[in-house]
């Protein structure tokens, strides 16, 4: 948990020398460091057991110029993790009329979409398209929130697969791992997640791409762990104002790799029969609404 050359290093740097006082508000932060990480001042003293001002000469005596830079200090040490805590925090004095934070959430979306534009490259837009048309199995691991975008990735482009694989956590750890003994070379493996990002998901990717699998990430920025291990990469977006992550970018990016597919290998005469077959199953527009409503079941006996 603890990051190369963290706070959490420096204090253990300074432990055996420390007051007893010292030592005791040193004991708290290691022992509690994400919480300490999200604490003001008067919080961390009162949980500590010390007074603000033993936190205050605690914190110089780590060489530091203040408790503003032992705050952020230990947020960028949890960055990702407590992203959705500090997003907090700072709204804590904007506006909370559910109007405005709609306003805010469909803002942030637009520009999450606008800045994927801007990163999509068309050289990975052709190869994921082809290699998912190659693959002998589409196989799309995802965890948290991604799970679900997997799943919905899975629904968009399955005409276009062979054969499908959902590692999604679904039945437990032992079922994924018995399902991905099968992947190998011909499989090609999507991987999506975001902010804060699935250690499972990229360890899973991690093996599959060692099992010789060819490997698409769908990911928010060039920075994701996901990266090192992808053939090709859509990034999505996904900032937001107070969630950990906008799945905006992501739902877009998954739509547009549909779209490719389906301009790239769908017929009219194929579109055309699909329509036919689940025609009887929608809403008749020309119906009127009474056509909408359930059937009713009748009693058969």
């Amino acid at each position: 948990m603890e990051p190369s050359g963290s706070l959490i290093s420096l204090i253990l740097q300074h432990r055996a020398s420390m007051t007893a006082l010292h030592g005791q508000l040193a004991d708290h932060i290691l022992e509690h460091p994400l919480q300490s990480a999200t604490m003001g001042i008067e919080q961390l003293a009162k949980s500590a057991g010390v007074s603000i001002a033993t936190v205050n000469r605690f914190v110089r005596s780590l060489g530091l110029a203040g408790y503003a830079e032992f705050r952020a200090r230990s947020v960028e040490a949890f960055r990702r993790t407590i992203g959705p805590i500090e997003k907090l925090r700072d709204q804590e004095s904007a506006p909370r009329e559910p109007s405005a934070i709609f306003v805010s959430s469909l803002r942030a979306a637009a520009a999450n979409v606008a800045e994927s534009e801007d990163m999509l490259r068309g050289e990975a837009c052709q190869q994921a398209a082809d290699m998912i048309l190659s693959a002998r199995t589409v196989v799309l691991v995802g965890a948290g929130i991604s799970a679900a975008l997997a799943d919905f990735t899975a629904e968009l482009i399955s005409p276009f697969c062979r054969a499908q694989l959902l590692l999604t956590g679904w039945g437990g750890s032992e079922r994924m791992m018995r399902h991905a003994m099968r992947i190998g070379a011909g499989d090609v493996v999507i991987g999506l997640t975001v902010p804060r990002y699935s250690k499972s998901t990229v360890s899973m990717v991690r093996t599959l791409r060692d099992q010789g699998a060819a490997v698409i990430g769908i990911t928010d920025a060039p920075t994701s762990p996901l990266v090192p291990y992808c053939d090709a990469v859509l990034f999505g977006c996904a900032r937001h104002p107070v969630l950990h992550a906008s799945s905006t970018g992501i739902v877009a990016m998954a739509e547009g790799l549909a779209a490719v597919l389906t301009r790239q290998r769908q017929t009219v005469a194929e579109a055309t029969e699909l329509t036919e077959r689940i025609y009887p199953y929608l809403v008749d527009d020309n119906a009127g609404p009474a056509a909408a409503a359930p059937a009713r079941i009748e009693d058969t006996e």
